[in-house]
């Protein structure tokens, strides 16, 4: 091990030690003590209810964004059913059913709902704050970190895990609008249950295989700070000798990069 980290620390400038230490931040920041307890309890989140949803919007006059369909899929292994469904903007019998879903879900999985999702919903009179407790966001706690710019949408990290793509939308109709949606909450589904697998891609690392991150991490955290304030060699050393399963992903991130890995 230490002789792979001598001859691929010969190939890392500084900007790429920089981006092994941000993996490492994230194994140790609060993002990623949270993934660490979603990855120990992947069993028992399993047995609960899991809602999956994403909203398509309409735009107003004035450029602001409105709610205009939801389509959601919810598992529910107690009882052992699942349900599909779709709420309107007009139509407030499916938006109360919406609401209920909301309610039942144990955990809710989205894309990155924050942005957007959430401060729309409250337009239907859906009070998110209850939902943001329980929503396991793929994006933020995953892909945001773990992503060069421009690669961590839904479709991309999906295709890139020979997941669907994005729905090719070829009007307004409604039914256009509802089959991406759907399509958008299928590749959710798909991602959500390839990371509980423990095995996935990313586009700054490679594979992920999160079953030997926390498991078999070696102890201490190298902080940022204290990487930066050390020279280039004293990091390339720290790199070796303490980073034996983190160091794993380092031929994969250079191959990405097009450099040759001996």
């Amino acid at each position: 091990m230490i002789t792979l980290a001598s001859n691929l620390t010969k190939k890392c400038d500084w900007f790429e030690l920089k981006n092994i230490a941000r993996f490492i931040s994230w194994t140790e920041s609060p993002v990623g003590k949270y993934v660490e307890d979603l990855w120990m309890s992947k069993d028992k989140i399993h047995e609960n209810d899991l809602l999956f949803f994403d909203v398509e919007f309409s735009m107003l006059r004035n450029g602001e964004k409105r709610p205009k369909v939801v389509v959601w899929f919810e598992i529910d292994p107690q009882n052992n059913s699942r349900r599909h469904d779709v709420a309107w903007w007009y139509d407030k019998a499916s938006i109360n059913r919406l609401r209920s879903a909301f309610n039942r879900g144990d955990h809710v999985i989205a894309y990155n709902p924050s942005d957007l999702d959430y401060r729309v919903l409250g337009y239907w009179g859906i009070n998110v704050i209850p939902i943001l407790s329980k929503t396991i966001d793929i994006y933020r706690f995953f892909f945001q970190a773990l992503s060069w710019p421009g690669t961590g949408s839904l479709c991309t990290v999906s295709q890139m895990n020979g997941g669907p793509g994005k729905y090719p939308r070829k009007d307004a109709s409604p039914a256009e609008f509802q089959k991406q949606c759907e399509r958008d909450v299928e590749m959710l589904i798909y991602m959500f249950d390839l990371i509980m697998s423990g095995t996935f891609k990313c586009s700054k690392y490679g594979v992920i295989n999160l079953e030997e991150i926390w498991p078999t991490n070696p102890p201490g955290t190298l902080d940022m700070m204290a990487l930066v304030n050390m020279g280039i060699v004293e990091i390339k050393c720290k790199i070796a000798a303490s980073l034996n399963n983190i160091l794993r992903y380092l031929p994969k991130y250079l191959e990405i990069r097009g450099d040759p890995v001996d």
